[in-house]
C-alpha cells in the first residue's frame, strides 16, 4: 500500500486558518443575519400596530416609530376632537390593547386633537386604567377649550408640566387657567411669550395673575433707560424668582465692563420697577439680573430677600449683590 506524503505543515496551518475563516464568516453572517432579522421584526411588529390602531373609533391617522438606541418606541394617534374625556379614555384603553396584542414595547404615547390647533397630551404605556386618568383627561380638555395658545401637557406618574405657547395672550391664557382652577404639589404650569416665561408650582392663584401683569407692565417699559429684554417669574411653594435679561447699551458688554459706576444709575431704575412689581407676594424674593455674552449668560446680581449677599457668588467681585441689597432695604423703607 502505498501512503500518500503528509502535507507540508505551512499547508497543514493553512487548512486550519481556511477551515477557522469558514466558521468566523458563517458566524458573522448569523450576526448579521439575526441583527437584520431582529429589525426587520421590531419595525413589522410597529406596523401591525399601526394597521390595528387604524381601525380603531375616533382614530383619524396613527404613527408607530420603532425603538432605537437613540430613542423610546413611541406611538403617536391623531384623534377625532369632537370625543369627550369618556371616549377618549376608551381610545387610550383601544391603544394599550393593541400594543400588547403585537408585544410592543413600553411606549410614550402622543395623543393629538385633529382640529389643527397644535395641542398634544403626552403620557405613557401605564396611563390607561391609572388612578390619574380620568382627573387628567379631563383638565386636558378644560385647558384646550380656555386658553388660546397651543398646549403640550405632558403627564407621568408624579409629575406633570402643563407647557402653554400663549404669545401675546398670555394674561388672557393665564386668568383662564387661573379659573379652572387645577393644580397639585406635581403640577407645573409653563407659559411662554416670545422670549417671556412664567413657571407656577401647583395651581395658579389670583397673585400669580397679578404678578405677571404687573411685571409685564414694569420690566421692559420702553420709558427705562435700561430695560429687560425678556424675564422668567418663578412662582414655586417657598419662594418667588425673577430673572431679568438686562438690555445693557452696546450688548454684547464683557462682563468686566458691567460695573456699578458705568451702569448703576441706569440698572437702578430698573430694579426698583420689578421690586415694585413683586411687591403684592408674601415670599421670599429672589431676583437675578442676567446680561448675555458670547455662548453663555453672566449672572452679575443676585439678591435674595431676608439674606445676605453669599461671599464668592460673583468671580469678578464686581459688587452688584452688595449693591442690590442696599438698594432693596432702602426702597423697601
Amino acid at each position: 500500500m502505498t501512503h500518500s506524503p503528509a502535507p507540508p505543515a505551512a499547508m497543514r496551518d493553512d487548512s486550519r486558518m481556511s477551515r477557522w475563516r469558514g466558521a468566523t464568516a458563517g458566524l458573522l453572517a448569523a450576526v448579521v443575519l439575526g441583527s437584520v432579522t431582529g429589525c426587520s421584526g421590531t419595525v413589522d411588529q410597529a406596523h401591525s400596530v399601526q394597521t390595528r390602531l387604524g381601525r380603531v373609533d375616533g382614530v383619524l391617522t396613527a404613527d408607530v416609530v420603532t425603538p432605537s438606541d437613540a430613542r423610546a418606541a413611541r406611538i403617536e394617534v391623531t384623534f377625532d376632537p369632537t370625543l369627550e374625556p369618556a371616549d377618549l379614555a376608551v381610545l387610550v384603553g383601544d391603544v394599550a390593547r393593541a400594543a400588547r396584542a403585537e408585544d410592543y414595547p413600553l411606549y410614550r404615547l402622543d395623543l393629538v386633537p385633529g382640529d389643527g390647533e397644535h395641542d398634544v397630551l403626552v403620557v405613557d404605556d401605564r396611563f390607561h386604567g391609572s388612578p390619574d386618568e380620568e382627573t387628567v383627561l379631563t383638565n386636558w380638555k378644560a385647558v384646550t377649550e380656555a386658553v388660546l395658545g397651543p398646549v403640550t401637557y405632558s403627564f407621568q406618574a408624579g409629575n406633570e408640566t402643563i407647557a402653554v405657547d400663549s404669545g401675546s395672550a398670555v394674561l388672557h391664557d393665564v386668568t383662564e387657567v387661573g379659573r379652572i382652577g387645577y393644580g397639585y404639589s406635581d403640577t407645573t404650569w409653563r407659559f411662554t411669550a416670545g422670549d417671556d416665561t412664567l413657571l407656577v408650582s401647583g395651581r395658579l392663584t389670583a397673585t400669580d395673575v397679578d404678578l405677571l401683569q404687573r411685571v409685564q407692565r414694569t420690566v421692559g417699559s420702553a420709558q427705562l433707560p435700561v430695560a429687560a429684554t425678556s424675564w422668567r417669574l418663578e412662582s414655586r411653594p417657598r419662594h418667588l424668582l425673577l430673572n431679568l435679561h438686562v438690555g445693557l447699551p452696546g450688548a454684547p458688554v464683557d462682563s468686566r465692563q458691567v460695573t456699578i459706576a458705568r451702569y448703576g444709575e441706569d440698572v437702578r431704575l430698573l430694579v426698583r420697577a420689578a421690586l415694585e412689581a413683586v411687591r403684592v407676594t408674601d415670599l421670599p424674593v429672589w431676583l437675578q439680573l442676567w446680561h448675555p455674552v458670547p455662548d453663555s449668560e453672566d449672572v452679575f446680581g443676585w439678591w435674595v430677600s431676608g439674606q445676605r449677599p453669599v461671599p464668592g457668588r460673583d468671580r469678578l467681585d464686581r459688587g452688584w449683590d452688595r449693591w442690590l441689597s442696599d438698594l432693596a432695604r432702602k426702597n423697601k423703607a
